[in-house]
């Protein structure tokens, strides 16, 4: 059994993709967004047979305004990168909450579903753990802190953590456990792991499985005999047959595995797994696992390299986590709706991610001679003094920045330097050390200030990232104002409704009134000509016509 995993990567096969079936996968085509591809188990999950939707355009599960917001966030997406978002079914689809991972692919977009977790993403806890990890400065008392901080964040009722041997054995280098584990799978050995589970952790990419219980899906294509897409970037995608009943015989019914790399090349794995119950979602814990890789694969290379080696992959691995922060940042700024969530995405994962003491959004006052502060993060143990805004013309980096329209990095701030000499007793109470102040597009929105504690100098990976996120922030600023915008169109538009809805009661009550005694008179009327000897033949007539035309246009009111 063991062989079969280890040879099937030099092998050329097709294979039958399969989706956990506890979510959905629409493959879009990538210019009008209609459906090419779907997963087989759509009607349990959006109440709509898959055949029904493929051909489709997206607006028929989630109406226009939500799919011209996914066509937004698909403009600011890079290939292969994922982003979050929330999305909610239209009527007579059922209206239950869902969570959307989207992604880019060439010539279509992969977009999976499932439903919305009760619990958000747990940023501030993960912003946490990665700090407490950061501060370690040696292997061997980084592994117990990574598994006690992986339990914590997935709530995984075993976690270890183990390093591949040249051998082919496991080295378990730590492990968090249930206090009822042993019960759970009483066969279990603690500080191994069986051969055939690790046969299947050497896939050296992230896998999520939320519940081994439940029998995976097939897709169904609107073009027969197309060639099939690449789908190995697939968040939802099972694994083979063979796999699952690797982890089904050791008793796990939920697993998660994060990889860990040392110069490229897998090192070793932090396996995750529940015995007794499903996890809750997917994407959150593949978000999680995603910087987890990346972050402690970078750790895992500067504590192992030789100083003289540091520098130069430093970089080059720090550029990989940056790329896992900024997918982090634009999922995050992608479900956005308000300025508070958008200032708290910049001061705690933007300032996190480049390890800087405080972060600051600004915006411009209505009246244009203030910056009004969004919101602030303190990364240390000291709080400075903070009011709401500052004047424009105050000597601070960051209204230089928005004055002039052009970013300003300093290793540190210039004593002397008059156009700063209000940086110790202005609103924005930050230290003299380095200062990256970058404005929203020319400054007319306004800005946004790092700060560091001591001297810090930008390098042009570090430039660049940072205006990328200050590019972000003001696309998601303009999306909050246009969904203000929309709200507040909403809003008019049912007034107006309501207004209608009171006319045409309060006009159908004055019609009907008048109409009511017309009847009666009429039908009074056409009585007595029934009785007279001699009457109108004309009149009687009339008001046979008139009669039933009355009646019926009443009850139309």
């Amino acid at each position: 059994m063991a062989n079969l995993f280890f040879e099937c990567d030099a092998k050329e096969h097709d294979v039958v993709i399969h989706i956990q079936a506890h979510g959905v996968l629409l493959v879009l085509h990538e210019a009008d967004l209609t459906v090419l591809q779907v997963s087989a188990n759509t009607e349990q999950l959006l109440g709509v047979a898959p055949e029904q939707l493929l051909a489709q355009p997206l607006t028929a599960l989630f109406g226009t305004a939500q799919v011209a917001h996914l066509h937004t966030m698909l403009l600011l997406l890079q290939p292969e990168m994922r982003s979050l978002m929330h999305l909610q079914l239209q009527p007579p689809h059922p209206q239950h909450p869902l969570l959307a991972q989207v992604q880019r692919q060439p010539g279509c977009i992969l977009l999976e579903l499932e439903p919305a977790p009760s619990l958000l993403m747990p940023w501030s806890e993960l912003v946490a753990a990665l700090r407490a990890l950061r501060t370690l400065r040696s292997l061997a008392g980084i592994w117990p802190v990574v598994a006690a901080q992986v339990r914590r964040l997935t709530a995984f009722e075993r976690v270890t953590v183990v390093q591949f041997q040249p051998d082919g054995s496991s080295l378990v280098l730590a492990e968090q456990l249930h206090a009822n584990v042993a019960s759970f799978h009483p066969h279990m050995v603690p500080t191994r792991l069986p051969p055939l589970q690790r046969a299947y952790y050497l896939n050296a990419q992230i896998c999520v499985l939320v519940d081994l219980k439940t029998d995976p899906v097939g897709l169904i294509s609107a073009a027969h005999g197309s060639p099939p897409l690449a789908y190995e970037y697939v968040t939802l995608l099972a694994p083979p047959a063979a796999q699952r009943s690797v982890l089904q015989q050791e008793g796990v019914r939920a697993a998660l595995n994060i990889p860990l790399f040392h110069h490229g090349s897998l090192w070793g794995m932090i396996c995750c797994v529940d015995y007794t119950q499903p996890h809750p979602t997917t994407f959150i814990l593949w978000t999680i696992a995603e910087l987890l890789s990346e972050f402690l694969s970078l750790r895992l290379s500067t504590l192992a390299l030789q100083p003289e080696a540091l520098t130069s992959h430093l970089t080059e691995r720090q550029s990989v986590l940056r790329l896992g922060w900024l997918q982090t940042i634009t999922a995050a700024l992608g479900e956005a709706l308000n300025l508070q969530a958008v200032a708290s995405v910049i001061v705690e994962l933007a300032t996190a991610a480049i390890e800087a003491q405080q972060g600051y959004l600004l915006l411009r006052s209505a009246d244009g001679v203030s910056l009004e502060l969004a919101n602030a993060s303190e990364h240390t143990v000291e709080q400075g003094h903070q009011t709401d805004n500052c004047p424009l013309d105050a000597k601070l980096p960051i209204t230089e920045a928005v004055r002039c329209g052009t970013a300003l990095f300093l290793a540190q701030i210039p004593a002397d330097d008059p156009r700063f000499r209000d940086v110790t007793h202005q609103a924005i109470n930050i230290s003299t050390g380095g200062v990256a102040a970058l404005p929203l597009g020319d400054g007319a929105r306004g800005g946004i200030i790092f700060a560091f504690k001591q001297a810090h100098s930008f390098s042009p990976a570090e430039q660049e990232f940072l205006l990328t996120v200050a590019e972000l922030t003001l696309h998601a600023l303009d999306r909050v104002r246009l969904y203000d915008d929309l709200q507040k169109a909403r809003a008019q538009a049912e007034a107006a409704v309501r207004m209608r809805d009171q006319f045409l009661s309060v006009a159908t009550h004055e019609l009907k009134s008048p109409m009511a005694a017309l009847v009666g008179h009429a039908q009074l009327i056409e009585r007595r000509l029934a009785k007279a000897e001699h009457s109108d033949a004309a009149l009687r007539v009339a008001l046979q016509q008139i009669i039933p035309i009355t009646i019926e246009h009443s009850a139309l009111l």
